[in-house]
C-alpha cells in the first residue's frame, strides 16, 4: 500500500494534531480490528520522526465520520 511502513498497510487514514508546547496527538484509522492489531504492533516497534515516543495509547470505535 504505497509507501507505508511495514505493518501499517491496513491504515485507512492518519490525522496528526499539534498542540501547545509541541504536544502532538496522532489518530490512525483502521478498517477492522485485525488491521488495528497489526498497526498497533508496528507502531510499538517504531519511533516516528518528529513525534517522540508513544506515551498513551487508547482505542476507540468511530461513531461519526463526516469529511468534506
Amino acid at each position: 500500500s504505497g509507501n507505508r511502513p511495514p505493518g501499517m498497510e491496513d491504515a485507512k487514514g492518519v490525522l496528526i494534531l499539534s498542540g501547545k508546547g509541541g504536544k502532538r496527538l496522532a489518530i490512525t484509522l483502521f478498517e477492522n480490528e485485525e488491521g488495528l492489531r497489526r498497526g498497533d504492533a508496528a507502531l510499538n516497534e517504531m519511533t516516528p520522526v518528529g513525534m517522540g515516543t508513544r506515551s498513551t495509547v487508547e482505542f476507540y470505535d468511530v461513531a461519526v465520520m463526516d469529511m468534506r
